[in-house]
């Protein structure tokens, strides 16, 4: 991952959240969340089940209604349409990965090669991704689940992203298997610029730069990922975890 030297300004952020507030139904679920997510850099999205964290990716692709401001490469994305705001630069990987299963693993991804530049991104994500080569005829809902998480993620990387949002990506993966996927998002996420949601915090340990922390639908905490790996108590309040399960799968 690149590193900024102490001589260089502060980058402007790629994507900066203002007062965001989100209603599913009847209940409010974010109130008055506001970040900044940095490029070339992994910032990890973290708390609790049900505090909002997918709700936050979902607003920021237009698929939930929402109200504030969000500021996407230093322009305002207002209400444009989920369509337009993936045109802009936003890839998306949901948790549920959404594959298509009847298709092989390789007609997957010719999916996305209509994005420009995308057959020529292909060969670096069957470098990164060398059991989707292996695999290519075999129909993606035959694929173990951590092969269909890496489908996903390779769907995703041919699109040309200013911003990867990936939501649970290790979400009821064996120990194993995870740390299989903990090597490929390193791989794939190298001077990318990334907004994970991630529940397993030695999987956003791994990974992370930067950390946001949730907690009832409010921002409780952000700052750097070594910050709050280091800070117990925090992670006890905040997220439920401490130094006994810092090393757990």
């Amino acid at each position: 991952m690149s590193e900024l030297s102490l001589g260089d300004p502060t980058p402007e952020p790629v994507l900066t959240v203002q007062g965001m507030d989100v209603h599913r139904g009847e209940a409010h679920i974010l109130h008055d969340v506001g970040f900044e997510v940095a490029p070339n850099r992994v910032t990890a999205l973290l708390g609790r089940n049900g505090v909002g964290k997918t709700t936050t990716l979902l607003a920021l692709l237009g698929l939930l209604p929402s109200t504030g401001r969000v500021d996407f490469d230093g322009v305002p994305l207002g209400d444009l349409p989920t369509h337009q705001r993936v045109q802009r630069g936003i890839a998306y990987v949901p948790e549920d990965r959404e594959v298509f299963a009847q298709l092989s693993v390789e007609e997957n991804l010719r999916l996305a090669l209509h994005w420009p530049g995308a057959a020529e991104r292909l060969p670096m994500v069957l470098e990164i991704f060398p059991e989707l080569d292996k695999r290519s005829a075999q129909k993606a809902g035959s694929l173990s689940g951590g092969q269909q998480q890496m489908l996903a993620l390779g769907r995703a990387l041919l699109h040309p992203a200013k911003l990867l949002l990936i939501d649970e990506p290790t979400k009821g993966l064996a120990p194993i298997i995870i740390t299989e996927v903990i090597a490929a998002l390193r791989a794939a996420t190298a001077d990318a610029t990334v907004l994970l949601v991630e529940q397993n915090l030695r999987v956003a340990e791994e990974l992370a730069t930067d950390a946001i922390v949730l907690d009832e639908g409010q921002v409780a905490w952000r700052g750097s990922m070594a910050e709050l790996q280091s800070d117990d108590d925090r992670k006890r309040s905040l997220l439920g975890v401490g130094r006994a399960r810092r090393d757990a799968p």
